[in-house]
């Protein structure tokens, strides 16, 4: 069940990302949701140890949302200047 609730809250950090950048291409978007959900993985998973059995805590949790963001901000900076 954690990594559902880690899948989902780094998909919607994701789309949220998008939304504020002002992003109307659908690879863009869905590039940024699939990173929020790797990132949200990663990271909830590294702290969190075995979510998907003891369940996820406050901490992992709120460190998978900064893994999300960051992962997001670096994919959509590495997008942006490997276009240029």
């Amino acid at each position: 069940m954690g990594v559902l609730v880690l899948m989902i809250v780094g998909a919607v950090l994701g789309w949220l990302f998008s939304i504020i950048v002002d992003l109307s291409d659908t690879r863009r978007i869905a590039l940024n949701v699939g990173a929020g959900m790797v990132g949200s993985l990663i990271v909830g998973s590294a702290v969190g140890g075995r979510i998907a059995m003891n369940g996820l805590t406050t901490t992992a949790l709120l460190l998978a949302c900064i893994g999300a963001v960051a992962l997001v901000t670096t994919a959509n900076y590495v997008g942006k200047h490997a276009l240029d």
